[in-house]
This record gives structure tokens, sequence and C-alpha cells, in this order.
């Protein structure tokens, strides 16, 4: 599996946002509590501190579909079976499915964003229905066997995990011998 960084254009000040924010998460996951952390992070994307997140598909969706594209553009997943850790709406799990992949679960720390992508897969229609299946999870302690899947992958969610590196370690225990880990993530370049 080729590594893959996804070098997609920000502003100046949207970098800068964007990183500051990531040193921000890195630096409160490690010097706070990382069950507040996580429980921070799945209010927000519940809807209990904003009602931005009710629009995140529309702000955000060509941004993390570019990011998904490019993340699984050189990564065969026809006929795998494919963990989709922090799903969120469920972006990069569609696109998987569309990229033939045998089966795909679905996983975010967010009640509110499995039932966004699962609604949204109900609007297509039953194409996939029979393919997908949605896990409510924590990524630094996936509910899963060692190598239950033949790969794993997670799109731009490194920013809101405390222990980057535990979630890493489970993405990578979770696959099969001879498959592969992918993740999308923010850089400071």
């Amino acid at each position: 599996m080729a590594n893959v960084f996804w070098t997609g254009k920000l502003s100046f000040f949207a970098k800068l946002l964007v990183n500051c924010n990531c040193l921000l998460a890195w630096i409160l996951g490690n010097t706070k509590n990382h069950i507040s952390m996580k429980q921070r992070v799945r209010l927000g994307y519940n809807a209990e501190f904003t009602d931005d997140v009710h629009d995140y598909d529309n702000k955000g969706f060509a941004h993390y579909n570019r990011a998904a594209s490019y993340l699984l553009e050189k990564i065969d997943v026809r006929d795998k079976s494919v963990l989709d850790v922090g799903c969120g709406s469920g972006i990069l799990s569609f696109i998987l499915l569309k990229k033939k992949a045998y089966r795909v679960i679905a996983g975010d720390i967010s009640n509110r964003m499995l039932c966004v992508a699962s609604s949204k897969l109900n609007k297509q229609g039953a194409i996939y229905n029979n393919q997908i299946k949605y896990f409510g999870l924590d990524s630094e302690y996936l509910p899963f066997r060692s190598e239950s899947f033949d790969i794993s992958t997670s799109g731009l969610v490194m920013g809101l995990v405390p222990n980057q590196a535990q979630m890493i370690n489970e993405m990578v225990r979770v696959v099969k011998s001879g498959g592969g880990a992918a993740c999308a993530f923010y850089t400071w370049a």
C-alpha cells in the first residue's frame, strides 16, 4: 500500500487555524484527562455545544470528500473488508463502497454522526445496505478482534484523538497480515 499524504491547498490563515487546533488538541490530550477530551469531542459532534455541526456536510463536504478521495486514490479496496475509524458523516465510507469494498464497518465516537451517515445511505436506496454496518467506538480501543479487516482507514480524525499512537496501533492490530492502514491528517507543512 502506498504512503499517502494529502497536500490540499489551504490559505495561510486556514492553515494557521488548522495547525493551532491540532496543536491545542495534542497539548490538551497529553496534559489533561483523555476521557474528558473524548467526551468533549463526542458532545461536540452530537451538537451539544453548537448547531454548526448540523451543517457539517454543507460546509465541509468538498474538503472532506477531496481528502478521502486522495487518501484512497491508490488503495485497492475491491472485495476487501474495511474499517473506517472516525467515519463522521460517512464520506470516506461511501467512497469505499463505490470502489467496491466487500464490507465496510463505519465507526465513530458520535452517535449523531453515525445517524447522519446511516440516513445518507438510506437516501441512496438499498444499494449498499448489506455491505455497511455502523458502530459506536473509541478509536483508541477498537472493539474488534485482531486481524479482522483487510484494511483500516481514517480521514482527518487524528487531531481529535488524545493518544494518536494508540489509535494507529489499534488500526494496525485489527488488520490482517498483508493488509494495510491509511490515515489522512493535517500536517504542519
